[in-house]
């Protein structure tokens, strides 16, 4: 078994460590640049054009992780090939794209997982499972932070390309609150430039709230944050991350009454790859067991589209509320 990836840039470089660190070699790098490397791929062949890579038998899976715009025709052209995808994120820049791709995918019988990597972060995961373990009663509302430096992709800063800040940067936690609070039914952003700090505010269709910053124009010597707060009507988990290494939890506890009564609060470090290390080894057991994937399914990937882009509109209507589009 051996591994494709289109793309071989900073993100093509994390997913690269990411094969090597679970064993699997990968064989062919997909570049516009017929001198593109990675170090975590040595014996890979660099190539311009994906037909070679997907006419190569000893390729199951193909990596994708150029510009949001060729998701639907790299990823289309690999499940017609037989080949696996893990699609990074968004997976697709509209609605139509993002379904036909998914459509694609269950027609092939093959199995396809967008790199939501957020789902796979340890902190975030313990979140979810103190939620569906009861720690908070019902979620109410959900509060999520996302603080990046300013890419170095020059294609990044045409939203025609990237989507912009909400849809690239805020893209993973709207999907995290849509995973803790379910449909979204309307969605305001506002923000004073363009690439932030954009207010994103989600009403969901069981009652629910969200509040997502998303931001992109910190300082290089500020470090990467990440921050998710869950509310319920009993109690309140949360976790942040302080430049990709510390984490802090405050976890509170329910007691038998159903009330919060106290809070426990743990210190963690997780190396930045270890998430992406655990996004690939979970594929690879998606592809053994030929199932899609549960804890990063293909419709939720689709649900988050639906929900960044209606908040793009909002940006764009000038902070108006705008509804989700309904699934096709």
């Amino acid at each position: 078994m051996t591994v494709a990836i289109v793309g071989p840039g900073y993100i093509g470089a994390a997913h690269a460590a990411a094969w090597r660190a679970t064993g699997i070699e990968v064989s062919h790098l997909i570049s516009r640049r017929a001198d593109a490397a990675l170090a975590d791929a040595p014996n890979a062949r660099t190539v311009t054009d994906l037909a070679v890579a997907l006419a190569d038998p000893a390729v199951d899976i193909v990596t994708i992780c150029t510009p949001t715009p060729t998701h639907r025709g790299f990823a289309s052209a690999a499940l017609r090939a037989g080949k696996h995808v893990l699609l990074e994120k968004p997976m697709a820049l509209s609605v139509a794209d993002a379904e036909a791709i998914a459509r694609e995918a269950e027609a092939s019988g093959l199995v396809l997982m967008v790199a939501h990597v957020v789902r796979f972060f340890p902190a975030y995961a313990r979140v979810r499972a103190e939620v569906d373990g009861g720690a908070v009663g019902h979620p109410l509302h959900v509060r999520a932070e996302r603080m990046i430096a300013p890419p170095q992709t020059p294609w990044w800063y045409d939203e025609n390309l990237s989507g912009g800040v909400v849809v690239d940067v805020g893209i993973h936690d709207l999907d995290q609150a849509n995973l803790l609070l379910g449909e979204p039914v309307e969605v305001r952003a506002t923000a004073p430039d363009a690439l932030g700090p954009v207010e994103t505010t989600v009403r969901y269709a069981d009652g629910g709230l969200a509040q997502v910053l998303s931001h992109a124009r910190m300082p290089q010597s500020v470090p990467f944050a990440t921050a998710l707060q869950v509310t319920g009507d009993a109690g309140m988990v949360a976790t942040r991350h302080i430049g990709g290494e510390r984490v802090v939890n405050e976890f509170a506890v329910r007691g038998d009454g159903g009330s919060a009564t106290g809070a426990r609060v743990s210190d963690e470090t997780h190396g930045d790859a270890e998430p992406y290390a655990l996004q690939a080894a979970h594929f690879l057991e998606c592809v053994a067991s030929g199932t899609p994937s549960r804890v990063a399914p293909a419709g939720d990937a689709v649900l988050a589209v639906r929900t960044a882009l209606a908040a793009r509109d909002s940006l764009r209507g000038g902070g108006d509320w705008v509804r989700v589009v309904s699934a096709g």
